[in-house]
């Protein structure tokens, strides 16, 4: 994780912030840079979603997005 915060920081996507209730601790805001290519990825994986639905029908789709969800679970 802080390898990929390092990342992030060094490309001017995020940036760190001192966390007023905790003097140790810094909060992580999304940059200007960081909001745009936030807005663009959820386009892309808008438009993804909607070709996968095309080709998968509705049904299909629901339950692709099912299984992905499970397996997103056991890494947790």
């Amino acid at each position: 994780m802080a390898e990929i915060m390092r990342y992030l920081d060094g490309h001017g996507y995020t940036e760190r912030v001192p966390d007023p209730s905790d003097g140790r601790a810094r909060i992580v805001k999304l940059t200007p840079r960081g909001h745009e290519a936030s807005a663009v990825a959820g386009r892309v994986f808008t438009g993804l979603e909607a070709k996968w639905e095309q080709a998968l029908g509705e049904h299909r789709m629901t339950e692709l997005r099912k299984m992905l969800a499970e397996l997103a679970s056991l890494g947790t």
